[in-house]
């Protein structure tokens, strides 16, 4: 009797064992299912539905829409692993400039030197400033990465290197996280014209072709930033600052005797210079002078004229002031 009551127990425990197995191994699938990026929109069956944007989903019989966003981002973090988890399983994507300060003594020929190389090296003037009277030019060139190093290396002929750096941008997740994105969108986008092909229900085709133009409109935009990044990446640019100068600066340290004779031959050339800009400053203002020196001159005249007018006034008034002065003497003496 015992014996008959222990087994229906253990019979009894070992459904219920048998049960929570099931549920618990049913539970982590659905986990697992979830969690390798799987979605509906995948599938084109008839009756499943289409993940569109948030707030909405299509059926096929019903044409109902229901609200669901993880397509692209399940695809982003998916299985195609072209997410920014799997970014490191991608090549390197990297923006790099470059900034040169040059010196030269021939600006004009410095600068058709540039856009000889530019052009030899496959890139393009992408602005540029140029100015003889200021003795300046500067340059923001795109040159294609592999043949940035020869381009740098090349750049002797344009003047005396003075400064140099370089700074670069590591974008390969904002990258790989856009193209997810565009290829996300671009099955989006077929799905949705398969839909469109299949279905009868005005509003349903409506509908359709709204998220079908909202999905356009996102591709475009990504598309539009995959092509800036592209570029970007596939060409350095190199900011080229040339400045013109008499003498080219030395950026080895000079000796004593040395650094006297520059420095005198720095300060003969100032002085010759000085000399220079004097005489043509004298030369281009004699008109001016000749106008001062008229003033001047009249001025001068009228001065002394009335100098003149003053003394002979002055010698009058005295001798009138004598001639009164000696009358009563006279009239004294009779």
């Amino acid at each position: 009797m015992y014996k008959k009551y222990l087994a229906i127990i253990f019979a009894v425990a070992l459904t219920f064992s048998v049960t929570s197995g099931c549920g618990l191994s049913e539970s982590s699938s659905e986990a697992e299912y979830v969690d390798n990026g799987y979605d509906a929109s995948t599938e084109l069956a008839a009756g499943e539905s289409l993940v569109g944007k948030s707030g909405s989903s299509y059926d096929d019989d019903g044409g109902n829409y229901s609200a669901d966003e993880e397509y692209i981002d399940d695809y982003s973090s998916g299985e195609d692993g072209a997410g920014t988890g799997a970014a490191a399983n991608y090549e390197q994507k990297l923006i790099k400039t470059y900034n040169l300060s040059v010196e030269t003594t021939d600006l004009s020929g410095s600068v058709e030197l540039v856009r000889q190389k530019v052009s030899e090296y496959g890139g393009y003037v992408q602005s540029s400033d140029v100015s003889q009277s200021s003795s300046y030019a500067d340059f923001t060139l795109r040159i294609p990465k592999d043949k940035a190093d020869a381009f740098l290396n090349d750049t002797d002929g344009f003047g005396t290197l003075t400064q140099e750096s370089e700074n670069q941008e590591d974008i390969t997740m904002s990258y790989y996280d856009t193209k997810a994105h565009v290829e996300a969108l671009e099955k989006q986008h077929e799905r949705l014209l398969e839909l469109m092909d299949g279905a009868e229900d005005v509003d349903t085709i409506v509908a359709l072709e709204e998220r079908l133009s909202e999905v356009e409109y996102e591709l475009s935009s990504y598309e539009q930033s995959l092509k800036i990044y592209d570029n970007q990446v596939e060409y350095v640019t190199v900011c080229l600052y040339l400045n013109e100068v008499s003498i080219i600066s030395e950026q080895e340290e000079d000796s004593f005797f040395t650094r006297i004779s520059k420095g005198l031959e720095s300060n003969m050339e100032a002085l010759g210079e000085g000399f220079v800009n004097l005489l043509v400053f004298l030369i281009t203002g004699i008109p001016f002078f000749i106008v001062i020196a008229i003033i001047f001159g009249v001025v001068i005249f009228i001065m002394k004229k009335s100098a003149k007018r003053s003394g002979k006034k002055a010698k009058k008034d005295e001798a009138e002031g004598s001639s009164y002065n000696a009358l009563p003497e006279e009239k004294s003496v009779k």
